[in-house]
């Protein structure tokens, strides 16, 4: 079934939790691979809704209800067992340096305790913090309050990677990418969907990558579909490749299959 493009009025609290009970949502990972050898470091785990009421749901649709009803906590400790439990196929010394990189909400970063939280479930889980990648958007910096600061550095302080995603459609300020315990950047794939045609996006990624590489930063590039594509994103400086060029969402025994490597049953 393919995604509905705006989220139901109707969904409520306790459809929520049923959801969460039943175990109607699911993890599609994303392979993520190094630039220059074209070699597999990693995964976006991308979180699944499939509702035997409105069919398969993306998080665009159903994360800010959630958040509305005040779910957002209690649905990424569904999330983050998902993946501890994914983290199962990850059985030889190959695939255990792989990464998961989480995606993480405005509202949830700016709930106090959540960094806290978050290394208790890495405790139970028996990953390593250097496996996992916090993903946040520019809009989570908007507004830069001394909660969002404090897990921020907690998560630096506890191992976590920290990335910037869909960099360049928000508002971060530079001082943010000065100041703040910033891994990395990604450059949205509107930027590169017409990077071998339009050169305004040619020179923001240029513009991007070069920053980025000022501040010791590194680069994933999103949204990449060409050959082409990855070839210029490759010779501008990005260290890291996504998109459907690379492999498309799917379970990640799968993914691990298609890339030859060994996964636990």
């Amino acid at each position: 079934m393919s995604h509905i493009s705006q989220p139901p009025a109707s969904i409520s609290i306790d459809e929520f939790r049923a959801a969460m009970l039943g175990h109607e949502f699911h993890l599609c990972f994303q392979p993520q691979v190094d630039a220059l050898g074209g070699r597999l470091i990693g995964f976006e785990a991308l979180s699944r809704w499939q509702s035997p009421r409105f069919g398969s749901v993306g998080p665009d649709c159903f994360v800010p209800q959630m958040e509305k009803h005040g779910l957002a906590d209690e649905f990424w400790a569904v999330l983050l067992d998902m993946v501890a439990q994914q983290s199962s196929f990850l059985a030889s010394a190959e695939t255990a340096q792989l990464h998961f990189a989480l995606n993480l909400s405005a509202a949830q970063l700016d709930t106090r305790g959540l960094a806290a939280r978050f290394a208790q479930w890495l405790r139970r889980s028996g990953l390593d913090a250097q496996n996992i990648h916090i993903e946040l958007t520019e809009s989570a910096l908007f507004k830069l309050s001394d909660t969002v600061a404090e897990n921020l550095y907690a998560f630096r302080d506890s191992g976590l990677a920290i990335w910037l995603d869909d960099f360049g459609t928000g508002y971060s300020s530079l001082q943010h990418l000065r100041d703040l315990p910033i891994s990395g950047l990604k450059i949205d794939k509107s930027f590169v969907a017409n990077l071998e045609t339009d050169i305004n996006d040619f020179r923001i990624v240029s513009a991007i990558v070069a920053m980025a590489a000022s501040l010791g930063l590194k680069v994933v590039a999103e949204g990449v579909e060409t050959e082409a594509q990855a070839q210029m994103l490759t010779q501008l400086g990005c260290t890291t490749l996504q998109g459907y060029l690379i492999g498309r969402p799917a379970p990640l025994a799968q993914l691990l299959h298609n890339w030859g490597m060994p996964a636990a049953a």
